[in-house]
């Protein structure tokens, strides 16, 4: 663009100079009479003049002699004009041509050693052109339509000739040329050194992106460095950057979110893995003490009887703690439901304890629902029947053997509550919050093999996935968990 804004502005100063020229030379061209017909053209016109209005045969002829006359004798003359600076102008172009209407030359410069600027007929174009010589050069041409005459005393004569006799005007064509090659050479040039200054430029600004991206990305760079060394073992350790930019800080601090959040996962599988392996230790010594008993008296049927049914209890106890885990961890991910509907809660209570009610009565225990109209919540029921069945089952294994297990269904200002109650033994108020912990069992009740420990934590994960309202509590010996559902649409909670 710079080159083409450039090249405009040279050759439209040297086109202006020509045509600057070519102008100074259309004001020193006229209309003169060869010398031969001079005396002749004089006496003629004078006569037509004088005789201009009159309509007989002698003047009519005289007119159109005159005609002939003007027609064959007037051309255009440069033979008065001194050309160059003396003259009054500026300096002499390298070359022009003069031509008449028909083409035919009537003067040139003397520095066309009698060649032309371009054939008999025909014109250069304003604009590039070639020189005589073959070098490149630049041309203008002007056309006059009305070269004035040469003589002054004439001249008003003559325009009154020109118009009652008809005839034509005498235009000319001046065309005047320069040799450009120092302009194309410049030109040259200059495209040469905006073509490496280009280059160079280019250059330049790819070395300054490179710099500046390197450096733009210096944060990128220290941030993947510093979320490289992160591993399973370094989850506690926050991402930090010495001077993060602005937009860097938020996607910063989002990591150490996820981090944070994934290290929490990580601390919970630890530990359920540490506990898991912990629970599992007594029934896997069990089973181990009593195949070694089998194994000593292989002939005793009564014995061999007596440890097939123990390990069958076994068995049972540790499917029993595995499906309770597989269920917490369905929970957790909250893919153990579907849509929720409208569920009859007293008639969930009673079908849960009749799944369990064997369990119950082989420790003498017994259940009391209290009376009361249907209670109708908005649920789903793998959700209720996942928190009934794991709060009666922890009743059972907790509650002392011939003890009463009572059931409350009210209302609460969140909807439909639902309580369970039973004789806390050994476990105190202070100890009623470490009840919802994985694993967690009072002192008292570790001497038991029947509980894994994990039932009301199972309840806790449900009611934190489910948005449901869940808390324990030991007042008078008694230890209670109620749970608060939601109540339906367009019903109250107690129907």
């Amino acid at each position: 663009m710079l080159d083409h804004f450039v090249q405009a502005a040279v050759w439209g100063a040297l086109d202006a100079s020509l045509a600057g020229e070519a102008r100074r030379l259309s004001e020193a061209l006229h209309v003169g009479v060869e010398p031969a017909g001079q005396t002749e053209f004089n006496r003629l016109g004078a006569d037509v003049l004088r005789e201009i209005n009159l309509a007989d045969s002698a003047a009519e002829r005289r007119r159109a002699h005159f005609r002939e006359l003007a027609v064959g004798r007037l051309a255009a003359d440069l033979s008065k004009v001194r050309w160059g600076p003396a003259a009054g102008g500026s300096a002499t172009p390298h070359h022009f041509e003069v031509r008449d209407r028909a083409g035919v030359l009537l003067a040139r410069s003397r520095s066309l050693d009698g060649r032309e600027l371009a054939p008999a007929g025909r014109l250069p174009p304003t604009g590039p052109t070639t020189l005589p010589d073959g070098s490149r050069g630049r041309a203008v041409t002007l056309r006059l339509t009305d070269v004035p005459f040469d003589s002054p005393a004439w001249q008003r004569s003559w325009s009154e000739l020109r118009q009652r006799l008809k005839l034509p005007p005498v235009s000319a064509t001046v065309v005047v040329a320069t040799n450009a090659e120092e302009q194309h050479a410049l030109l040259a040039s200059l495209r040469t050194a905006l073509l490496v200054s280009g280059v160079l430029l280019v250059l330049g600004a790819a070395g300054l992106a490179v710099c500046t991206t390197r450096r733009a990305l210096a944060p990128l760079r220290d941030l993947r460095n510093e979320v490289s060394r992160l591993d399973a073992a370094t989850l506690d350790r926050a991402v930090r950057l010495s001077k993060p930019p602005a937009d860097l800080v938020p996607i910063v601090d989002a990591l150490n979110a996820a981090l944070n959040k994934l290290d929490d996962a990580f601390t919970r599988e630890r530990r359920m893995t540490a506990d898991l392996a912990h629970e599992l230790r007594t029934p896997v010594a069990e089973l181990k003490s009593i195949t070694d008993v089998a194994r000593q008296w292989p002939d005793d049927a009564a014995l061999q009887a007596r440890c097939a049914t123990q390990c069958h209890a076994v068995a049972d106890r540790m499917t029993r703690l595995v499906s309770a885990l597989s269920r917490l961890a369905r929970i957790r991910t909250g893919q153990s439901w579907a849509a929720a509907e409208v569920i009859d809660l007293r008639q969930h209570m009673l079908d849960s304890w009749r799944l369990l009610r064997t369990r119950a009565s082989a420790r003498e225990q017994r259940f009391d629902l209290a009376q009361g109209p249907a209670a109708h919540v908005r649920s789903d029921p793998d959700i209720v029947e996942s928190v009934l069945s794991n709060l009666i089952q922890n009743a059972i294994e907790h509650a002392p053997p011939g003890s009463l297990i009572e059931a409350r269904i009210g209302t609460e200002p969140g909807g439909a509550a639902l309580s369970l109650s039973n004789p806390a033994g050994a476990l105190t108020a202070r100890e009623a919050a470490n009840a919802t912990r994985a694993f967690w069992r009072g002192d008292g009740a570790r001497t038991g093999v029947q509980h894994a420990g994990l039932g009301l934590s199972i309840v806790a994960d449900i009611a934190r996935v489910a948005d449901l309202e869940f808390h324990v509590t030991v007042e008078d010996g008694v230890f209670r968990a109620t749970v608060v559902f939601g109540q339906p649409a367009g019903q109250t909670s107690i129907t």
